[in-house]
């Protein structure tokens, strides 16, 4: 396959990956893990929407009678806030809705996924370095397109998705430190190809003790392999508040790595 896509030098991205934050969007403000079903997040990506806060009412208080009646109160209810989606603000976006033709999908069987792609890149975030997107929509998977698209062109073509999404959505990669080694994932193209990889590793590491430089360019990969690289979040959730509502942060990154062998032909 001809790749339309172009991929930046990789000495631009070596510099860059220096100064990338580690967390995710995905992983930070807009993750609720509250209440963690078996995913019942989506056999075609529909989102599992958990319980929010409703109303309640304060009890009807009642009068004592005197020799003269009085009218008892009114009952008022008080409710209980619900819980307000995470908004981007002025974080912006570095989706790229063109290219998103390109992978048109992302199935994992094992654990009952398929979401659509959208290409993503990095953005600026508030201390002013540039950081790894996720993609706007909290359902669909996010493919970094500079780093390269399937077919035989590039080495390493990198995806992330959300675990969850504050406050009540499960993302596609909410399951995805369940799929073990030799278990398959299928990309699906807009030119109508299907790429299937096989799992080779599926780990859980302390975020602040990831090489992004070898999750980028990994240097054990066989010249003859295309890998794909999955990445979310896992492990314990802070929250900002310091109580047990309100968005957070995760502990650790789930890295998941499978590959194809690539013919001569492609």
């Amino acid at each position: 396959m001809e790749n339309t896509v172009l991929i930046m030098p990789r000495a631009y991205f070596f510099l860059l990956v220096t100064v990338l934050c580690l967390v995710l969007f995905g992983c930070t403000n807009k993750q609720e893990p509250e209440t963690l079903p078996t995913e019942t997040q989506t056999q075609n990506v529909s989102a599992t929407v958990l319980p929010t806060s409703t109303s309640t009412s304060t009890s009807t208080p009642t009068s004592t009678p005197t020799s003269t009646p009085t009218p008892t109160s009114t009952p008022t209810s008080t409710s209980t806030p619900t819980e307000t989606p995470y908004d981007r603000g002025e974080e912006g976006s570095s989706h790229l809705p063109e290219l998103d033709n390109e992978i048109l999908s992302m199935h994992i069987p094992s654990i009952t996924m398929k979401a659509k792609i959208q290409a993503i890149g990095t953005i600026t975030n508030k201390e002013g370095k540039p950081q790894l997107d996720t993609p706007p929509d909290p359902l669909a998977v996010g493919w970094y397109w500079t780093y390269g698209a399937p077919g035989g062109q590039s080495k390493n073509i990198i995806f992330s998705a959300h675990y969850s999404y504050y406050p009540n959505i499960l993302g596609p990669f909410f399951r995805l430190i369940e799929v073990v080694i030799g278990e398959e994932i299928t990309l699906s193209l807009g030119n109508g190809n299907d790429y299937t990889y096989t799992v080779i590793s599926n780990t859980r590491y302390k975020k602040d003790e990831i090489d992004m430089a070898v999750v980028l360019w990994p240097p054990m990969q066989p010249e003859n392999e295309e890998w794909i690289t999955l990445i979310t979040c896992g492990g314990e959730l802070t929250r900002y508040s310091g109580g047990n509502t309100g968005p957070g942060y995760y502990s650790h990154r789930d890295i998941l790595i499978a590959s194809r062998e690539v013919k001569s032909e492609e």
